[in-house]
């Protein structure tokens, strides 16, 4: 796997500073890590499996909510078994609270705040699966690159852009980051979530 060092040091080529005397490795691990969350943005908006992961979570008789997974960018489903629960909005959530008096088996859930709300207290401890999809991990100093290296060429594009307009006093905006991953990016991204169409033989 390449890592974060490799990448910066790719960069620094097209930024003519391999002395190290314009950009610290630190500067451009921030600016890696700026277009890493705007990358992870359009794969999870598009339902990539690059950012989609299985969890598992424990609902307990004490607690009509539970803790998200870590690094949630949101969540597609919460199964308890082979029941999958019904997705509400935090509002209607509360509002079927009012009515609830007794625990039994969550039927509905709701994102909000890092926790997966439910309708009511459970009437006993369920173990529930969380499909959701996730943020990269942060890159630090040795890190691995995420997505098995491929997205390193866009990521180190836009560690270079960035560096380049940091000289040149022009701030990019996150949306400008977003577009110019998008057109790099989107291709990948669909084609793998393509599946084939079932032929009927008839």
């Amino acid at each position: 796997m390449t890592t974060i060092n490799t990448v910066i040091t790719n960069a620094r080529y097209d930024l003519r500073d391999i002395s190290i005397s314009q950009f610290e490795d630190a500067e451009l691990r921030v600016y890696a890590n700026r277009a890493l969350r705007q990358l992870d943005n359009i794969l999870s908006s598009h339902a990539s499996d690059w950012t989609l992961n299985e969890g598992s979570l424990t609902l307990s008789t004490s607690d009509n909510y539970v803790a998200g997974p870590t690094s949630c960018i949101f969540i597609n489903s919460v199964w308890i078994t082979t029941t999958q629960l019904t997705k509400r909005s935090p509002q209607q959530i509360y509002d079927k609270r009012k009515y609830i008096t007794s625990s039994q088996q969550p039927m509905y859930w709701a994102h909000s705040s890092g926790n997966i709300l439910f309708e009511c207290i459970p009437n006993t401890a369920y173990a529930a699966k969380v499909y959701y999809h996730k943020r990269a991990t942060e890159l630090v100093d040795g890190s691995s690159m995420p997505y098995s290296d491929e997205f390193n060429d866009p990521l180190q594009e836009m560690i270079i852009l960035l560096a380049h307009k940091r000289n040149e006093n022009e701030p990019v905006s996150d949306s400008e980051i977003y577009n110019f991953l998008m057109d790099r990016c989107l291709s990948n991204a669909m084609y793998r979530v393509h599946t084939d169409r079932v032929k009927l033989d008839f």
